[in-house]
C-alpha cells in the first residue's frame, strides 16, 4: 500500500511487512523440505528403471517450480525487498543461514570456482555474479553474492541441501562494503542471519583449522548415520542393487 512508508497512518508497517514475508518465506522453505522428503526415493527409482541421471536429480525441482509455492516466494521475495527499503533495513537476502568458515576467495562469477584451485580447510567465495543455475563445488563452505537470486532457485536449493551459508543483494555496494572487509587468501568465519543480515570477520589460521576438522568430524558422523540408518520399505537398496520386499515374512 502507498501508507507502507507514512509512520503516521500505519507505524511500524515496515518492520511489519518484512516480518510477515520472511515466515512466509520459512514456510517455502519448510514445504520446500517436505516435497523433498516426500520424493526422497526418486533417485533410487529412477535408477531402477535406467531413467537419465539429469532428469531424475531435476525431478523434484521441476516439481518445485511448477507449483503455485514457487510462485509465492517470487511475490514474497519481492514484498520483502520493498518492505526493507520502506524500513530502512538493509537489503540482504537469506539463502540459507549460519556461520561458515573457510579461505576468502573472489570470484567474478561463481562458475569460475569450478576452474579454481580450492583450500583444503574450505572456501567462503565472494563473486560479483551468478545467475542462479550453479552447482556448489564441495569444499565450498560459503556464498555470498552482488546480485538479488530467487530464494527458489536451483543455486539456493543446492546451497540449502549442502548446508552452505549463502546471501545475497541486489545492491552492489553493499556487497562491496562486506567484501572489503576481508582480503583474498585470508581465513575468515561468515555469518547469515535468518534475519538477513551478513557478517564477516577474519580468523586466525589456528582457528580455521580447528574449525575445519569439528565440520569434517561432523560430515563424517553425518554420512555414518545415513550409512547406518536402515532402508525404507519398498525402498531401492542402492548397495545391493535390488528392490526391497515391502514385507518381509
Amino acid at each position: 500500500a502507498p501508507e507502507i512508508s507514512n509512520s503516521a497512518k500505519a507505524p511500524f508497517a515496515p518492520q511489519r511487512l518484512a516480518a510477515s514475508t520472511d515466515r512466509a518465506l520459512r514456510i517455502c522453505f519448510a514445504l520446500q523440505a517436505s516435497l523433498e522428503a516426500a520424493y526422497a526415493s526418486v533417485p533410487a527409482l529412477g535408477k531402477a528403471l535406467n531413467i537419465d541421471a539429469h532428469a531424475v536429480s531435476v525431478f523434484v525441482e521441476a516439481e518445485l517450480r511448477a507449483s503455485v509455492l514457487f510462485q509465492v516466494s517470487k511475490l514474497a521475495q519481492m514484498a520483502m525487498q520493498q518492505a526493507k527499503v520502506a524500513a530502512g533495513l538493509p537489503l540482504w537476502t537469506t539463502i540459507s543461514a549460519g556461520t561458515g568458515y573457510g579461505r576468502c576467495m573472489f570470484c567474478t562469477a561463481l562458475s569460475e570456482s569450478w576452474s579454481k584451485s580450492l583450500p583444503a580447510e574450505g572456501a567462503v567465495i565472494f563473486c560479483d555474479e551468478a545467475n542462479g543455475d550453479e552447482e556448489i563445488p564441495n569444499l565450498v563452505r560459503g556464498v555470498v553474492v552482488g546480485r538479488d537470486l530467487p530464494v527458489l532457485s536451483h543455486l539456493a536449493l543446492r546451497a540449502r541441501q549442502l548446508g552452505t551459508v549463502f546471501a545475497c543483494t541486489s545492491e552492489f555496494e553493499l556487497y562491496s562494503k562486506l567484501r572489503s572487509n576481508v582480503q583474498n587468501g585470508n581465513g575468515v568465519r561468515l555469518t547469515i542471519e535468518a534475519s538477513g543480515g551478513a557478517r564477516v570477520e577474519t580468523i586466525s589460521d589456528s582457528e580455521l583449522a580447528s574449525k575445519s576438522v569439528k565440520e569434517d568430524k561432523g560430515k563424517s558422523t553425518t554420512e555414518a548415520k545415513k550409512t547406518s540408518d536402515p532402508p525404507k520399505l519398498g525402498e531401492l537398496s542402492l548397495d545391493g542393487d535390488q528392490v526391497l520386499n515391502a514385507i518381509d515374512i
